[in-house]
C-alpha cells in the first residue's frame, strides 16, 4: 500500500481510480479480503464501480452508488496514474457511458471481467490489463507528446496467469500519428495457461532484456530469454522453446539468439 493514498471525498477529482478491501466474509470467499474493489469517483461524492445487489453475481453491471456504499464502512485509497492516454474527464465520461449502456450487465466473470477490468477498460484505450501490483519510482516528465518513467514494476494477470515486470527506463514519444516506445533494461518472469478470446497460450516467460524498440508496427527486443511456450488461437499460432521459436498471425515474431523481431498486423 505504499503507493496508495487513504482518501476522503473532498481529496479526490473527477476521474480518479480508487479501491478498498473486499470484503470475504460478506461475500463468503475466503481470502477475498486480500484483494481490492476497484471505482472511478464521478465527483460529487459519487463513484462508478461493477457490483451486484445483495451477492447476486448474475445481476453484475456497471452501475453509480454514493462514496459510502462503495466504501462498504472500509477505507478508501487513492490508485495513482502518470501515464494515462485519457484525461481523467475523459475517464469518468467513459464510465458514464458504460453505466448508461448497461455495460458488464450479465458478463460478469471473477476472473476475466470483474471491477477491477472494468476501471482499467475505463483508464486505456488499449485492451486493459489488470495490474496487481505497480510502482513507477519517478517519472521525468509527461505531457501529451511524450512521456518518460525512470524504474518501474508491475504485477499484472494475462488471462489465467501472472506475469511481473520491471523496467529502469521507458519513453514514449507520438512521431506525427506513430508511436515510438524505447525501454532499456528490462526483466520479465510470468506463467501463463489460456488467454480469454485469443485461445492456448501455454508457457512460462523468463527474460532480460538490455533494450527493446518498437516504431508503429515494427519492434525489436534484444538480451537473453529462457522464454518457452505454445499459442494457439484467433491471434496466430506459435511456438518457442528456451528463446527461440517462432509467432505466424496477427502478431507475427521470429526469436534467435537473444534477438526478437515482430510486425503487429492487427
Amino acid at each position: 500500500m505504499a503507493s496508495h493514498r487513504r482518501v476522503q471525498p473532498d481529496d479526490l477529482e473527477r476521474g480518479d481510480h480508487i479501491i478498498r478491501r473486499l470484503d470475504a466474509r460478506s461475500l463468503g470467499v475466503p481470502l477475498a479480503n486480500l484483494t481490492y474493489h476497484h471505482g472511478i469517483y464521478l465527483g460529487n461524492k459519487k463513484v462508478a464501480h461493477l457490483g451486484f445487489p445483495r451477492g447476486d453475481k448474475s445481476q453484475a453491471s456497471a452501475r453509480k452508488d454514493n462514496f459510502d456504499k462503495f466504501a462498504c464502512k472500509r477505507s478508501v485509497y487513492l490508485v495513482p496514474h502518470w501515464n494515462l492516454k485519457r484525461s481523467k474527464e475523459e475517464v469518468a465520461q467513459y464510465a458514464e457511458n458504460c453505466i448508461e449502456k448497461g455495460g458488464y450487465m450479465d458478463d460478469y466473470h471473477c476472473i476475466f471481467k470483474n471491477c477491477a477490468h472494468f476501471v482499467y477498460e475505463c483508464l486505456s484505450e488499449d485492451e486493459p490489463q489488470v495490474p496487481f501490483w505497480k510502482q513507477e519510482v519517478f517519472q521525468i516528465h509527461e505531457n501529451k507528446k511524450g512521456e518518460v518513467v525512470v524504474g518501474e514494476v508491475a504485477v499484472k494477470s494475462d488471462g489465467i496467469g501472472l506475469n511481473g515486470k520491471a523496467v529502469i527506463l521507458k519513453e514514449e514519444v507520438n512521431i506525427g500519428d506513430t508511436v515510438v516506445k524505447v525501454s532499456a533494461g528490462s526483466a520479465e518472469a510470468g506463467a501463463k495457461v489460456w488467454e480469454k478470446d485469443v485461445g492456448l497460450d501455454l508457457g512460462f516467460k523468463a527474460n532480460a532484456r538490455a533494450g527493446s524498440a518498437s516504431v508503429g508496427p515494427a519492434s525489436i527486443e534484444v538480451g537473453p530469454s529462457l522464454d518457452t511456450g505454445v499459442k494457439a488461437g484467433k491471434d496466430g499460432v506459435g511456438l518457442t522453446v528456451f528463446g527461440v521459436g517462432a509467432e505466424i498471425g496477427k502478431k507475427t515474431s521470429v526469436s534467435l539468439f537473444g534477438f526478437k523481431v515482430g510486425w503487429d498486423f492487427s
